[in-house]
C-alpha cells in the first residue's frame, strides 16, 4: 500500500497565492494542512474555500507554527512548503520517491535543477544558505552528508522520522529548519540534499531575506544555533524518538495520529530489550507522575501514583508519614508502570511476593483509546495480563499500591560469611523465619567453592546512625585477575562486618551509591541474565555448570522466592531460588556459555526475567512461559518491543 502524504502549509497573510498553492498540490498529497498564523486578511477564508484543513493558531513565530502543523498531521510522509508559490508540485514526488532510502529529503535552491535552471534565489542568499550548510557539515564532522540550503522549507520526512527529532525541536524563527537538520543528524537519521525548482514569489518578499540586514541576522541565529547544539552533547534532555505528552489530552491525541507500534518506556533501567523498541516510537509517561496517599477507614494505607512516578519518589513521601512500599526493587529510578509491567520484586519476596502483589488496582489506556480499571474484581483478566506484561496490553495510567507500616527510616544489617553451597541453604533455612530481607552475594571467580556472603536485614527500631558511602568507578575495563583480588576483599571485610543500624535505602539499593559501575565491564558493556529455578538442589546443579564454563561471571547474586503466587501471566517469580549472574560482554564466547545455561533452565522447569534478557530465543521463552498463548488475547497490536518481536509473544 502506498504510504500517506500530508502537506504542511505554514502561512501568514497569503491570500493572493495560497489558493494556486493548494491547487497545484492538490493531487500530490491526501491532505493538505493549512496552519494560520494570526493571518489579518482572508487567507483563512480561501483556503478553506479550496478545501484544505486549516487550523489557525497563535505561535510566537515561524517555527512553531511548522511543528504544530507536523504534530497535527496525519499522514505517514510529512512534506512542508511555503505558502507563497515559490515551488513546484512536480518536485514533490521526486523528494517522496527518495524516502524510500532516507528519512529526511531537503530541497536545495542552491544548485541546479532538474531543468538545468538555478531557481530566482537571490545571489546574497544563496551564498548564506551555501555558506551555513557548510558550516554545518564542518560542525558535526557531517561529510558524508551534503549540505547546500538548510534554509530550504521545502523538504519531506517519514513520520517515524519527526518523532524522533521532535523533542529536539525549540526554536521558533527560521532557524528552525536548520534544527531540524540538527536534531536529524543526532538521531542518527539519513538526510539527503535534492535540487528542487525555485520560482519567483508571487507577491510580496520574504520577511527573512529580503534585505542584507535580515540576512545577516538570520544568518546569525543560525550559525549560533549550529554552535550552541554542537557544543551540547548528545539529544537535548529527551532521548531521540521518545515522546512526553505533559497532559492525558496530548496523549490521546498522540494516539490518534501515531500509526506506528508504540511501546511505553519508563526509566529505561532495563538490562535487556523489553523497554527499546527500534522499529518505532517510545512514549514517556514522566509527567504522569502525581502521588497520593489515601487512608482507609481499618487504618491502612495505599498510595495512588501516575505510571511515571518513581520508587524513590514515592518512598520520600510515603516514608515521610510512616509508610513504606512492602516491595521495592532494586533500583531507584524504576517508575510505576515499569514495575507492573515487569511485575518486579525486591529482597523479600518469600515474606511479600512480588510488586503485583502489593497492586490494588490500575488502569490502563489501549491504543484505540478506550480505557479500563483493572482489578482483582473487576476485568481480573486484565489485571492478570498486564501485571508482568511487559506493557504490551495498554498504557498503564497510574496504580494504588499497598503500603505497610514504617517504624524507622532503618534496618539491622547482618552480614554472614559461608563457605559453600551447602552451608548458604542451611542459612537460607535458617534466617528466612526472622528476617525481612534476604541477599546472598557469591564469589564465582575464585575456585573450587563458592564462597560468599550472606545480607540479611530487619526493620530497627532506632534511627540510622550514619549516612551512606557513595562511590564513582573509575571508567576503565576491570580484568578477570582484578576482580579476583577485589572479590577476595570484599569477601574479606564483609564477614568481620559486626551487626549494624543503616539506613532502609542500605538493603533497598545496595549498588544505588556506586556510579558509573557498568564502565568497568569496557566499550562492550555486560551481558546479564537473571534465572529462576524450583529448588535448592537445581540451583547447585546450575552453579556447577556455571564453574565448569570457560568464562566466570564477575557478580553473581542469589535470593530466595517463596510460596506466594504471582498475579501475571507472564510474571517472573514464583517458589524457589533467584540467581543474577553477570558477564562481561566477550561476544560470541559469552553468548555461547550463556546459550548452555538456557538449555539447562529449561530443562530444570526454570524461566528467566524479560527485564534482564536481550539474548533468550523465541523457542526457550514458549517453554518458559507456556501462558503465553492466553496472553496474546491481551495483547494491544498498537504496542510493540524489540523483546516481544524477538521472542515472539
Amino acid at each position: 500500500m502506498r504510504p500517506s502524504i500530508s502537506l504542511v502549509i505554514p502561512a501568514f497573510n497569503e491570500e493572493e497565492s495560497i489558493g494556486a498553492v493548494i491547487d497545484e498540490f492538490r493531487g500530490c498529497a491526501d491532505e493538505i494542512l493549512v496552519i494560520d498564523n494570526q493571518s489579518t486578511e482572508e487567507t483563512v477564508k480561501v483556503a478553506r474555500g479550496k478545501g484544505a484543513i486549516v487550523h489557525e493558531v497563535s505561535c510566537e513565530g515561524f517555527g512553531d507554527t511548522v511543528l504544530e502543523g507536523l504534530s497535527r498531521a496525519a499522514g505517514d510522509y510529512l512534506a512542508l512548503v511555503e505558502a507563497d508559490s515559490t515551488f513546484v508540485a512536480s518536485d514533490l514526488s521526486r523528494l517522496t520517491q527518495r524516502l524510500n532510502e532516507y528519512d529526511v529529503v531537503c530541497g536545495t535552491r542552491t544548485l541546479r535543477d532538474v531543468h538545468g535552471k538555478t531557481g530566482h534565489l537571490p545571489l546574497h542568499s544563496r551564498v548564506a544558505n551555501w555558506a551555513v550548510g557548510k558550516f554545518l557539515q564542518f560542525a558535526f564532522f557531517s561529510f558524508s552528508r551534503q549540505f547546500t540550503d538548510v534554509g530550504c522549507t521545502y523538504r519531506v520526512l517519514k513520520r517515524t522520522a519527526f518523532i524522533k527529532i521532535k523533542n529536539q525541536l525549540r526554536t521558533t524563527g527560521p532557524e528552525f529548519l536548520v534544527e531540524m537538520v540538527i536534531g536529524a543528524i543526532k538521531c542518527d537519521l539519513a538526510v539527503l540534499e535534492i535540487p528542487v525548482t525555485y520560482r519567483r514569489r508571487a507577491r510580496g518578499e520574504s520577511k527573512y531575506s529580503s534585505s542584507l540586514a535580515k540576512l545577516v541576522r538570520n544568518g546569525l541565529r543560525m550559525v549560533w544555533l549550529i554552535l550552541s547544539e554542537r557544543l551540547r552533547q548528545g539529544p537535548r534532555k529527551e532521548m531521540c524518538g521518545q515522546y512526553s505528552p505533559p497532559m492525558q489530552s496530548e496523549l490521546d491525541a498522540f494516539l490518534r495520529d501515531e500509526h506506528g507500534r508504540v511501546l511505553v518506556r519508563g526509566a529505561g533501567k532495563s538490562y535487556g530489550d523489553s523497554c527499546s523498541n527500534s522499529l518505532g516510537p517510545l512514549l514517556s509517561l514522566k509527567h504522569f507522575s502525581s502521588i497520593e496517599i489515601i487512608h482507609t477507614a481499618k487504618g491502612d494505607a495505599h498510595v495512588r501514583a501516575g505510571a511515571g512516578a518513581s520508587m524513590d519518589e514515592i518512598l520520600k513521601k510515603v516514608i515521610s508519614k510512616g509508610w513504606t512500599l512492602s516491595v521495592v526493587p532494586g533500583e531507584r529510578a524504576v517508575t510505576v508502570g515499569g514495575a507492573i509491567a515487569h511485575d518486579v520484586h525486591g529482597k523479600n519476596h518469600f515474606l511479600r511476593g512480588a510488586f503485583g502483589n502489593q497492586v490494588l488496582r490500575l488502569e490502563i489506556q489501549r491504543t484505540s483509546g478506550e480505557r479500563m480499571l483493572c482489578s482483582r474484581e473487576e476485568n481480573s483478566e486484565w489485571f492478570r495480563a498486564t501485571v508482568g506484561g511487559l506493557g504490551l496490553t495498554g498504557i498503564i495510567l497510574w496504580a494504588e499500591i499497598k503500603l505497610a507500616r514504617l517504624k524507622q527510616n532503618s534496618v539491622c544489617l547482618k552480614h554472614t560469611k559461608f563457605s559453600s553451597l551447602d552451608e548458604l541453604e542451611h542459612l537460607f533455612d535458617k534466617t528466612k523465619h526472622h528476617s525481612e530481607f534476604l541477599l546472598a552475594w557469591l564469589d564465582a571467580m575464585n575456585r573450587p567453592e563458592f564462597q560468599g556472603i550472606l545480607i540479611q536485614a530487619s526493620q530497627a527500631t532506632e534511627s540510622a546512625k550514619r549516612e551512606r558511602w557513595s562511590a564513582t568507578l573509575p571508567a576503565y575495563p576491570l580484568s578477570e585477575s582484578l576482580v579476583r583480588i577485589l572479590n577476595k576483599i570484599f569477601l574479606f571485610t564483609r564477614s568481620r562486618r559486626t551487626p549494624a543500624v543503616r539506613e532502609l535505602s542500605s538493603i533497598l539499593f545496595p549498588m544505588g551509591d556506586l556510579k558509573n559501575w557498568y564502565a568497568s565491564y569496557g566499550k562492550k558493556g555486560c551481558l546479564h541474565t537473571q534465572l529462576l529455578l524450583p529448588s535448592f538442589d537445581s540451583t547447585r546443579e546450575l552453579l556447577t555448570l556455571v564453574s565448569k564454563q570457560k568464562e566466570r561471571p564477575y557478580l553473581c547474586m542469589m535470593k530466595v522466592f517463596g510460596p506466594i503466587p504471582a498475579e501475571g501471566l507472564l510474571s517472573f517469580t514464583g517458589e524457589g531460588i533467584s540467581v543474577l549472574l553477570e558477564y562481561p560482554n566477550h561476544g560470541e564466547t559469552t553468548r555461547r556459555v550463556l546459550d548452555v545455561l538456557d538449555t539447562f533452565i529449561v530443562g530444570k522447569g526454570g524461566r528467566i526475567y524479560p527485564a534482564k534478557d536481550k539474548r533468550v530465543s523465541s523457542e526457550h521463552f514458549q517453554k518458559m512461559y507456556p501462558r503465553i498463548k492466553e496472553f496474546r488475547k491481551y495483547r494491544d497490536e498498537g504496542l510493540s518491543s524489540d523483546y516481544a518481536r524477538r521472542v515472539g509473544i
